[in-house]
């Protein structure tokens, strides 16, 4: 890498390797924080090696010469004993061992009263205290005192260099500017490699290290702790999630659905869930750092009361107008969603904000201010993701490079803030013809063979998410039912991939998590469920969808016949042109005007040249080309 002058080879290797120069007096140097990175270093808790690399930068550039009480020497003597074993062996340190050497290296009696009185307590409290909120403290204190002590100790020469360039001839000038560069080079690298906010770097784990131990056995706990993710209330809805049963940290989840299919109403449902089933999850987290765990439910699209009286309703299972006074409505409330917070601390934070005014990084720094507000963020349910703000850089791109953006920085935050992000987006407008035809035709379980290919602009979102769902609402018999299809999940065989769960009073759907027997239906009561998916394997083989049948059922053609299309020079007006041509995502909403027996009819009018056809269910679509639209333009 050449920083330096065209034409010269850059010092960059040397500087990114440079030395303090100086040594260091430090504010830190004291008997509580030395203690504190004792009892870090003796306990059990997991230490990144980046953390134990500035603890020991900080060790080496203090100035020990200056620091000559006993009891600040007898706690450094056993920091970097300590702090040695820690980097070589990686794995925890037992507890007599520990004391065992601190004996030996503090036998003079100089040093009895502090061993005795602080050194050794210290060490032993750690065997059995939580050590994370000190961690994080003693992280960020190392992290600002090396970045100041760095910049301290480049101070001369800094000075020196932007002298010189004020006062150097021509001829100098891309010399000393050289210098000047690869000294603020030396810094950035400095900060970079003890930065730690820089969350990707802190988590690179080296096989080799002894530290890796403690990884393995982190994940091994996760994966066989029941409680590492966020259960529903509904068995059929848990199973469907995968192995673990429920919503895990790091990942997005998605549920697509047509419009007014109940979205908004299923993310409502979850959050009640996430907190009404998840108490054990998070009850020991609460007591040690005393931070209220809440979900955090951004809501772009309802008004705040239309929220309220659906979150009413599904938690009390009542209208709030059936309310007949405050102290009604208050005691209703807290006897059913409040009724023991010593025993479910998990609150709901309700945010609502306009369309398109809160991007990724607004959420991101909400959840930060919740943190400093006291509240721990253990889930974020967004309604819904197409109402989001993009990125600054993409307010002039295509929609669908946003969306695609958008879920990328949903799945960076899930990361980032250790949490599962839950949202919705709707089917395009192929997908709601699909399922409104099917309907109409009288089929049942309609959503069961909606796919991929009906989420069109939503397939840069699909790519990021980490598990997907298909929805719908069907009303069969005078009940109504909500129809639910897994689309995407890591564990494809594994768990339930369709059912359906009864709808009563509008919105209420009962919990079955406890109940003797599960209240989901394996379709709609008094029907059967034919599945699809864009390459489903069962017993029959692999079926791909876009496979026509060979002879498809006469009388049951659907064609979608643009006005005029064989004359597209009969209007002068190009808006009019343009509206003439009926694309096949678009037909459902000119059943109003036209009649839906005059748009479903056989014709012969559409050319193969313009027109392609596709099966969906018994129903042959013919689908006008894309290209048309920009036919018309060009005739104009």
């Amino acid at each position: 890498m050449n920083l330096g002058p065209m034409g010269q080879q850059s010092d960059y290797n040397s500087n990114l390797k440079r030395k303090f120069k100086k040594k260091y007096r430090s504010y830190l140097v004291s008997e509580r924080f030395l203690l504190s990175i004792i009892k870090i270093l003796a306990s059990d808790a997991t230490i990144m090696r980046r953390q134990l690399i500035n603890i020991k930068r900080f060790l080496d550039v203090i100035d020990r010469d200056y620091y000559t009480d006993n009891h600040i020497e007898a706690m450094l003597i056993v920091c970097d004993s300590l702090l040695e074993s820690k980097m070589k062996l990686g794995s925890s340190l037992k507890l007599e061992d520990i004391i065992f050497n601190v004996n030996l290296l503090l036998q003079d009696e100089e040093y009895e009263e502090v061993k005795n009185n602080l050194i050794i307590p210290q060490i032993q409290v750690s065997k059995n205290d939580s050590v994370e909120t000190e961690l994080a403290y003693v992280s960020e204190s190392l992290d600002q005192n090396l970045k100041n002590a760095y910049i301290l100790d480049s101070k001369d020469e800094l000075y020196d260099l932007t002298t010189e360039l004020t006062t150097c001839s021509y001829k100098d000038f891309p010399t000393i500017l050289g210098k000047y560069r690869e000294l603020l080079t030396s810094i950035m690298n400095f900060f970079r490699s003890t930065d730690n906010s820089a969350t990707d770097m802190n988590q690179v784990a080296h096989t080799s290290d002894p530290s890796f131990y403690d990884f393995l056995f982190e994940t091994f706990n996760a994966l066989n702790n029941p409680a590492s993710a966020l259960q529903t209330g509904w068995v059929a809805m848990n199973s469907a999630l995968g192995p673990r049963g429920g919503f895990q940290n790091k990942n997005v989840y998605m549920y697509y659905a047509n419009t007014n299919s109940f979205k908004s109403a299923l993310l409502l449902h979850l959050a009640r869930m996430i907190k009404e089933y998840n108490a054990a999850n998070v009850i020991e987290r609460y007591k040690q750092t005393g931070k209220i765990p809440t979900i955090l439910f951004i809501e772009a699209e309802n008004d705040f009361d239309e929220d309220n009286e659906r979150l009413f309703k599904t938690v009390v299972h009542k209208d709030i107008t059936k309310c007949t006074s405050k102290e009604e409505l208050f005691s209703t409330w807290e006897h059913t969603f409040d009724a023991d917070k010593d025993k479910n601390p998990i609150d709901i934070s309700l945010l609502h904000v306009d369309s398109r005014s809160m991007s990724v990084d607004d959420i991101d720094r909400v959840i930060e201010l919740l943190d400093e507000e006291g509240y721990d963020v253990i889930a974020t349910i967004i309604d819904y993701i197409g109402l989001l703000k993009p990125r600054a850089e993409d307010m002039n791109i295509d929609n669908r490079i946003q969306l695609k953006h958008i879920a990328d920085d949903l799945l960076s935050l899930a990361k980032n803030q250790n949490i599962p992000v839950i949202t919705a987006h709707q089917l395009n407008r192929s997908g709601g013809a699909v399922l409104t035809n099917l309907k109409m035709q009288g089929e049942s379980n309609a959503v069961s063979q909606i796919t991929n290919e009906y989420i069109s602009e939503s397939i840069g979102i699909e790519q990021a998410v980490s598990w997907s769902m298909f929805i719908d609402i069907e009303e069969h018999e005078g009940r109504r039912f909500l129809t639910c299809k897994r689309n995407k999940c890591r564990k494809q065989n594994f768990g339930i991939t369709y059912f359906v769960m009864e709808i009563k009073n509008g919105i209420i759907i009962d919990d079955d998590l406890y109940l003797p027997e599960p209240l989901y239906y394996k379709s709609v009561p008094g029907t059967s469920v034919e599945q699809t998916s864009n390459s489903d394997t069962g017993q029959r083989g692999v079926i791909d969808i876009r496979d026509k049948p060979k002879t498809p059922p006469k009388g049951h053609e659907l064609s979608i016949k643009p006005a005029n299309i064989i004359d597209m020079t009969s209007s002068n007006d190009l808006q009019d042109r343009i509206m003439d041509l009926i694309k096949p995502q678009d037909w459902f909403e000119y059943i109003p005007t036209y009649g839906y027996d005059k748009l479903v009819e056989f014709t012969d009018e559409m050319s193969d040249e313009n027109t392609y056809r596709s099966f969906i269910g018994s129903t042959e679509y013919n689908f006008m080309n894309d290209d048309l639209e920009e036919q018309a333009i060009g005739v104009a």
